[in-house]
């Protein structure tokens, strides 16, 4: 319910809000509810539920069932979002204290942390609540970040990792369910692994916005498809895909006909995202500190080779004087972390 009222709020704004399914004799047709009072009382039901939940690598369906490691870190981001600007009613962006009582029940998040009990109203309040998040997952379930490549070649192989990189993927079953790598991947046509009708496709100012030697480029974006059984050169710039998932690494071949319905999981949140909310939060809360230094070069030492670490890693986030400039560069990296993965629209909104 958490993760949809989040999408629902991101395409609609203020939704009519129900806390429980519909039943026989409910009244449905509800007015609207502001999307901050909405955000405020999913982050209380997840906090108030979390602990009571398992994390991926306790059950049997691992990732691929909402956990307690991907109930985290929906704290973290609804947070976010309850801390930050949004549009209302009235075509303005505000935060919620700008126009709405935020001492009221219906704004209050509390909520316990370290056995000390706090309560979130403001905005800051809650950037402290995604950070007490964040390093509450990293406390309880720290985790390396994955080979970049091998990451999502791991997906496309119907290989899930409970534990791992990936906090929560949307299970498919192959023949009946997932458009990953026919609406969304590399250009298939011709050959066992049938075809796909891309949907997807990246800038070429993303492309050129990466650093030349950011390992993650060249696995989020290509320039290749698969066509009558060979390997050939995209026939525009504009026609990039998104790399990051291939029917050429599907260990199955589902038939040159084939085209939906492929199974390959989608990704909902990975571990990287926790990392960067933290850094986001600590820097709205004490600037570029050590602590968001430390999370900003954990993600970017992943993306570049161990001889390049001390420019392009330590260099360049040691740089970083400003919370204005830190902020910027948290933007940028979010780009370039999560290409294709249908984040970008709203963390820039």
């Amino acid at each position: 319910r958490a993760y949809r009222y989040l999408m629902l709020c991101n395409i609609w704004g203020d939704v009519p809000y129900f806390a429980e399914s519909a039943k026989a004799g409910m009244e449905l047709d509800l007015p609207k509810t502001d999307k901050n009072i909405i955000f405020t009382k999913e982050i209380q039901a997840l906090v108030d539920n979390e602990a009571n939940m398992v994390f991926s690598e306790e059950h049997e369906a691992g990732a691929e069932r909402m956990n307690r490691d991907f109930a985290i870190g929906l704290i973290a981001r609804l947070s976010l979002f309850r801390a930050g600007y949004g549009m209302t009613a009235e075509g303005v962006m505000k935060k919620a204290e700008d126009y709405l009582d935020v001492n009221s029940d219906d704004l209050t998040v509390t909520y316990t942390i370290n056995g000390v009990e706090k309560k979130a109203r403001t905005s800051a309040e809650y950037y402290q609540l995604a950070k007490d998040y964040c390093q509450k997952l990293v406390s309880l379930k720290d985790r390396e970040l994955s080979d970049f490549r091998d990451l999502f070649k791991k997906q496309c192989e119907f290989i899930t990792t409970p534990g791992g990189e990936i906090l929560y993927e949307v299970a498919h079953v192959a023949g009946n369910g997932g458009d990953v790598c026919w609406c969304i991947g590399q250009t298939v046509t011709g050959g066992s692994k049938g075809k796909t009708t891309i949907q997807v496709n990246l800038s070429p100012a993303y492309y050129c916005s990466f650093d030349d030697k950011d390992l993650r480029r060249d696995v989020t974006c290509t320039f290749v498809k698969y066509t009558k059984d060979a390997y050939q050169e995209v026939d525009a710039i504009t026609s990039m895909a998104v790399g990051k998932w291939s029917r050429m690494m599907m260990t199955s071949d589902p038939g040159a006909e084939s085209s939906k319905g492929t199974g390959v999981n989608w990704p909902l949140m990975r571990y990287s995202d926790v990392l960067l909310m933290l850094a986001e939060a600590e820097n709205e809360l004490n600037g570029p500190s050590d602590l968001a230094k430390d999370m900003l070069k954990r993600v970017r030492s992943r993306a570049f080779a161990a001889e390049d670490h001390a420019e392009k890693v330590d260099n360049y986030v040691n740089s970083i004087s400003s919370k204005e400039a830190f902020f910027d560069a948290i933007v940028d990296e979010r780009a370039w972390e999560f290409g294709g993965e249908a984040l970008r629209k709203y963390d820039l909104v």
